[in-house]
């Protein structure tokens, strides 16, 4: 182990430390913590090193790609590069880089407590503790592993006695005891869990979920393991009457606006769900939609804030535009994805009669416009496409009580005032910055924000002094902003290099990266929609669209497109993946990519990130699950052959059309189930089939419990 200058030691996973102006070497790797019903306690450095404590910059609810911390009077952004497999360290004024701490994983969202910056990483199922030392090193002091998988998101409580961590695959919310890291609890979550935020007293929790469209609300007061999350999914009501009709004028699509409603342009109140289905809204016209997306949040002394989007999933009559295969909608009259601003009150309103009242909870919809900043009720001419339908980051501004929110797809920051009643159909302000906008953070008393953009690794500095050195007016008028947009102050930041634990896309999949998150590539879709919106993070939204053909839910993408799947399709329709690429742009109104573009996508496709499945912890319950799907008595290995691959045979159960077997490698994470999604879980599905498919019709309940679980495993 290399010693500083000073002669202390710097202990730290492959750590590239750094004094303040310049990089020094690598250490060696900490100790390992498990995280189990016990846990080994926090690895402390050598005495002889100095820590300097670290502390976050502003208020922060919850975690992010970049965090402000202030060390040793300097203020510095920590920044995680998940294709650099490394916390990089930089000074926000100049975008000065001055340490790279590798950590043997993909940090996803990092966040400052008890004098650490703490990162989650999502491929290694491991929580890493970053210090900073008095000869300028920054280095790993302990890495937690955790027993659910991918974790994504973290938040620390006000009082900094708890890191919470949610888990993608894993479907959890754990609690961490702070400095030990002890498992304080454990708890069950919905689908697709992202980010999560504390409330400004403590006492609860949100969680976002990518799909499904919902919030988790979780008492921090009660939580332990067996105990009850809430769980928030919001479907709207035809409260009010159609808007006036719409006057298309040539290109311009002139008309009158509906009367303004403090809950947001063309929605009633939203009313709170216990179950599925998801985020669900009905506006005026009756055109129900679905949630997705919900990847960012922030919470702030009044209400919960998740940026989203909404889609259309069933048909609306001549209104029913933006379905799956309906190439746009009707004469591409409504996107297929629209932003919205899903809003939950934490403090209870003084006067509820008060017009600025917040409802219990409520959606807004967000600008989406033909013109900059300007919503339309339905328009048969010109789409824009500068829609933020893939939200992945959002920090909050106190001083001018505006949410910033990253978009992926347009590759901008947009603002949003937190006032319901505010700005329904302007934005005021729009900010251009690298390609991938995963990360935002506030510097509220320097008035900036910075913002990392991990496709292009690039760091943006925003100047907030352009929103004002207040609240932005609560806008009641239409009105254009005068500019569309600005371009930030934008630096490439250097590439990682000489870590073995680095896991980068070729050159070509990172290009299809951008593509398959482009929302302005009409050779995709044709109403503003990119691969991302079905398949977030390249897997499946979870949702049922109407086709041609009939109800068809999404599959799975990552690590499905390989001989286990082939033919591919529901129908079985394309030998190839190219055939069912071409088969899925023309069904979506795009005009199809070729040469080199559709090379990049595909190979992206290949490389994408798979599931980091979890070791089931009944391995004789697995292994009798394994022992059933393989008996040719009970059938399940005949067509899921190869493992639970495909036959690349079409078969009809019980009245179904005659589709294609399904691979069922990631099975256990992809519900709903069936084509038309009408089973919510394995087991449900295995009950209702069992005789059906195979010939299991003895099979008892702890039978398809053993099925269930090794499926999980596949």
């Amino acid at each position: 182990m290399r010693g500083s200058s000073k002669g202390t030691f710097v202990l730290g996973l492959g750590i590239c430390g750094a004094m303040w102006g310049g990089l020094s070497g690598c250490q060696e790797d900490p100790p390992l913590q498990t995280l189990s019903s016990a846990i080994a306690p926090e690895v402390e450095m050598p005495s002889m090193a100095t820590v300097i404590p670290m502390k976050s910059v502003g208020k922060t609810s919850g975690g992010n790609a970049v965090v402000l911390a202030e060390v040793d009077g300097k203020r510095l952004a920590f920044i995680g590069d998940r294709d650099a497999a490394a916390v990089r360290v930089v000074d926000p004024k100049d975008h000065r880089l001055i340490a790279d701490v590798p950590v043997r994983g993909k940090p996803w969202q990092l966040t400052v407590a008890k004098g650490r910056v703490f990162a989650a990483l999502r491929d290694t199922n491991e929580i890493v503790t970053i210090t900073a030392h008095e000869d300028g090193h920054f280095g790993v002091l302990s890495r937690t592993r955790l027993d659910s998988t991918e974790p994504v998101g973290l938040a620390a409580t006000p009082d900094e006695s708890k890191l919470l961590v949610t888990t993608g695959w894993g479907q959890r919310l754990t609690g961490l005891a702070l400095p030990s890291m002890e498992k304080s609890f454990s708890l069950a979550l919905d689908r697709e869990p992202r980010s999560v935020a504390v409330t400004p007293d403590g006492a609860r929790a949100f969680v976002t979920h990518a799909i499904g469209g919902q919030l988790t609300e979780v008492d921090l007061a009660g939580a332990s393991d067996d105990a009850a999350t809430k769980l928030l999914a919001y479907r709207g009501a035809d409260s009010v009457p159609p808007p006036r009709p719409i006057r298309d004028f040539c290109c311009f699509g002139f008309f009158d606006p509906p009367p303004r409603r403090k809950e947001g342009v063309g929605f009633s109140p939203a009313i709170a769900m216990q179950r599925r289905p998801a985020l669900v809204t009905k506006p005026v016209g009756g055109v129900p939609r679905d949630g997705t997306q919900g990847f960012a949040l922030v919470i702030t002394e009044r209400q919960v804030l998740a940026p989203a989007a909404l889609v259309h999933t069933r048909p609306g009559g001549s209104r029913g535009g933006g379905v799956y295969g309906s190439g746009g909608g009707i004469h591409g009259a409504f996107p297929g994805a629209e932003p919205a601003l899903v809003t939950v009150p934490i403090v209870p309103p003084e006067d509820p009669q008060k017009e600025d009242a917040l409802d219990p909870l409520h959606i807004r919809v967000l600008a989406r416009s033909f013109a900059p900043g300007l919503q339309r009720q339905g328009f048969s001419g010109v789409r824009t496409q500068d829609n933020c339908v893939l939200p992945r980051s959002a920090a909050h501004d106190p001083v001018t009580e505006t949410v910033l929110v990253g978009c992926l797809g347009t590759d901008e920051v947009v603002v949003h005032t937190e006032h319901d009643a505010g700005l329904a159909f302007t934005t005021p302000r729009r900010w251009k910055v690298g390609a991938g906008p995963v990360g935002v953070a506030v510097d509220s008393e320097r008035r900036t924000a910075l913002v990392w953009s991990q496709f292009d690794r690039t760091l943006s500095t925003l100047d907030l002094k352009e929103l004002g050195d207040g609240p932005v007016e609560k806008s009641k008028k239409l009105s254009y902003p005068k500019e569309r947009q600005v371009a930030a102050k934008t630096t490439a930041l250097p590439q990682v290099k000489g870590d073995e634990h680095r896991k980068p896309l070729s050159p070509l999949a990172e290009r299809g990266r951008r593509l398959f998150h482009s929302t302005e590539d009409r050779r995709i879709t044709g109403d503003g929609r990119a691969c991302a919106s079905c398949h977030p993070d390249g897997r499946d939204d979870g949702l049922t669209w109407p086709t041609p053909k009939g109800p068809r839910q999404t599959p799975m993408l990552a690590g499905k497109l390989d001989e286990m799947t082939a033919p591919f399709g529901w129908q079985g329709s394309a030998k190839t993946v190219p055939e069912h690429l071409a088969q899925t742009f023309k069904r979506l109104g795009g005009k199809g990519l070729e040469g080199e573009d559709l090379e990049a996508l595909l190979a992206y496709l290949d490389e994408m990130d798979t599931p980091n499945l979890a070791a089931m912890p009944d391995e004789k319950q697995v292994a009798r699950g394994k022992a059933l799907f393989d008996d040719v008595a009970v059938g399940c290995g005949t067509c899921h052959t190869k493992g639970g691959g495909s036959d690349g045979l079409n078969h009809q159960v019980e009245g179904s059309p005659m589709l294609e077997t399904p691979s069922l490698r990631f099975v256990g994470g992809t519900g709903p189930y069936w084509h038309d999604g009408r089973y919510a879980t394995l087991i449900e599905l295995l009950k209702d089939t069992k005789g059906k498919m195979g010939w299991g019709r003895e099979l008892t309940d702890a039978d398809l419990g053993a099925i269930a679980a090794y499926l999980q495993t596949l």
